[in-house]
């Protein structure tokens, strides 16, 4: 697998990969690693589509031999550290979400606060090690500039 075998379209986000060879058994032929530059989840972001080149591959060169193409995320590779993520969508009218990661079972105390540090929304309780979603009404919460923290880890929200 050479450089030559991927095509680059920044302008469009986009990625193109073409590859021909005969292989004897079901391993892994590559493994593409991308690191995110902003706050969200990759596999929500990333897909396989047909944009510029056919998603297919084929188990041989007679017809009906095409395989399913999926991407596959690796939540190993996660750090074993507490993340937050910004909450989606933001700025926000009604509900927004609040993702988080646990490396381990904890219990986890959820504020939304203003900038003066009134305290508008609480959500406490035990989970489990991974990822988890916390959906806060936007009933009840002031418009503008609002502080999402758990554990004590912040991001700053927009509430219109």
């Amino acid at each position: 697998m050479e450089a030559d075998n991927f095509g680059q379209f920044p302008q469009q986000h986009l990625l193109t990969h073409a590859w021909n060879a005969t292989v004897q058994n079901q391993q892994t032929r590559f493994t593409l690693r991308f690191r995110a530059l902003a706050a969200g989840r990759l596999s929500k972001i990333l897909q396989i589509s047909d944009g510029i080149t056919a998603a297919a591959a084929y188990t041989g060169l007679k017809e009906g031999m095409q395989k399913q193409l999926q991407l596959q995320f690796d939540r190993d590779l996660i750090a074993d550290a507490f993340v937050l993520h910004q909450n989606q969508p933001n700025p926000f009218t009604e509900n927004t979400a609040i993702d988080f990661y646990l490396p381990q079972p904890d219990y986890v105390s959820l504020s939304i606060l203003d900038e003066t540090g009134k305290i508008h929304y609480r959500s406490e309780g035990y989970y489990e090690k991974g990822n988890h979603t916390v959906t806060v009404p936007g009933a009840g919460l002031p418009a503008g500039v609002l502080v999402c923290q758990i554990n004590g880890v912040t991001k700053k929200m927009i509430k219109l």
